[in-house]
C-alpha cells in the first residue's frame, strides 16, 4: 500500500514570498525531487536535522507541505517524508490536478539519499560538495530530449577533475530486456559525452554482479563507463559493492 500524504488539519496560511531563504529552496527541492526526508533536506539545505524537522513542521502546518510515514527498513522507528501540498505546487507553476510521488516514494527517497550520498562525499555538504548541481529526474529528462531519461544528472568537481554523472536507481525490479534497451540508450549518450558516466544503485551485491555482467555483454563501452554500488557502499566512499 502506497504511503498516504496529508496536509495540516488546520493548515494556516503561509505566503511563500515571505519564507527564508531556506525554507524557499526546500520547496525548489521537493517540486523537483517531488519528496524528501527531514534527514535528506537536513543534509542539503538546513545543515541540522532539529532545524530540518522545525522548519518542514512550520511548512506543514501553513499548508505548504504533505506529509506521510515512511515504513523503516529496520528497527528503528518510522521516518516521515515531506512533499509539496496542491496549493505550494500551483503556486510554483504546477497546475497538474494529481499530486506526485506517493506510488513510487521509495523509489524517489532512494534517488535523494543517492544525491546526499554524493554531496557528503567530502564531508561538510556545505563547505566542500564535490557536487556543482543536480538535475532530478524531470529536468534532466526534458534537458536531454531523448532516451535515456536517467533517474538524476549530477555535476561533480573535485581535485581538480569534473564529470558527469547519470543515476539510476535499482530496485531489482526491471528485467533484462529492459535493461539492456537502457544500455544501448546510455551507448549513444557516451558517444556523444566523453566525460559523461553512470552510476547504478543497486539494492545488493548479487543484483550488482548480474547488472555488471548484463553490461558487459551488451557493450565493454557502456560497462567500461559504468559504476554498479550500493547506498551502503556509496556512503562508505566506495564506487564498488
Amino acid at each position: 500500500m502506497a504511503p498516504v500524504f496529508r496536509t495540516a488539519i488546520h493548515a494556516e496560511t503561509l505566503d511563500i514570498r515571505l519564507l527564508r531563504y531556506r525554507d524557499r529552496a526546500v520547496l525548489r527541492i521537493l517540486d523537483r525531487a517531488e519528496a524528501a526526508t527531514p534527514r535528506q533536506l537536513a543534509i542539503l539545505v538546513y545543515g541540522n536535522l532539529r532545524t530540518a524537522q522545525e522548519r518542514l513542521a512550520a511548512l506543514h502546518r501553513g499548508g505548504l507541505l504533505e506529509r506521510a510515514t515512511v515504513p523503516p527498513p529496520h528497527r528503528g522507528g518510522v521516518e516521515l517524508a515531506y512533499r509539496l501540498s496542491r496549493r505550494a505546487r500551483y503556486r510554483l507553476g504546477d497546475h497538474s490536478p494529481r499530486a506526485r510521488g506517493s506510488n513510487r516514494l521509495g523509489h524517489t527517497l532512494d534517488i535523494v539519499e543517492t544525491v546526499c550520498a554524493l554531496v557528503t562525499a567530502n564531508g561538510d555538504a556545505r563547505q566542500s560538495s564535490p557536487v556543482l548541481a543536480w538535475l532530478a529526474e524531470p529536468t534532466a529528462a526534458t534537458a536531454l530530449g531523448t532516451p535515456p531519461y536517467p533517474d538524476s544528472v549530477v555535476v561533480l568537481e573535485d581535485g581538480g577533475h569534473s564529470g558527469v554523472i547519470c543515476l539510476e536507481i535499482d530496485e531489482a525490479t526491471q528485467r533484462r530486456a529492459v535493461i539492456e534497451a537502457k544500455l544501448n540508450a546510455y551507448r549513444r549518450l557516451f558517444d556523444a559525452h566523453q566525460t559523461w558516466w553512470l552510476l547504478v544503485v543497486v539494492p545488493s551485491r548479487t543484483r550488482a554482479r548480474w547488472l555488471r555482467a548484463v553490461a558487459r555483454r551488451v557493450d565493454e563501452t557502456v560497462a567500461a563507463r559504468a559504476w554498479v554500488t550500493s547506498l551502503v557502499a556509496l556512503r562508505a566512499g566506495r564506487l564498488d559493492s
